[in-house]
């Protein structure tokens, strides 16, 4: 079965910003976005669990991110 089509929809302002950039330059801030998500990833996780020691708080994030749930 095929999904439903998705259009995504960017604001101009940005969309000029990124036409602006370098190619790397764009890339690494695919990689910023990412470190930022796992951040606030473990943020919330360790709200969730102030006891956790900080490695449970990575194999939460990881097991997070790989099953995609919370």
């Amino acid at each position: 079965m095929i999904g439903p089509k998705r259009m995504e929809v960017i604001d101009e302002s940005v969309a000029a910003i990124l036409r602006g950039m370098k190619p790397a330059q764009r890339v690494e801030q695919v990689f910023e976005a990412g470190r930022l998500a796992r951040t606030m990833t473990a943020a919330g996780v360790k709200s969730r669990h102030p006891d956790w020691s900080d490695q449970e708080i990575r194999q939460e994030v990881a097991r997070i991110w790989l099953r995609g749930t919370t």
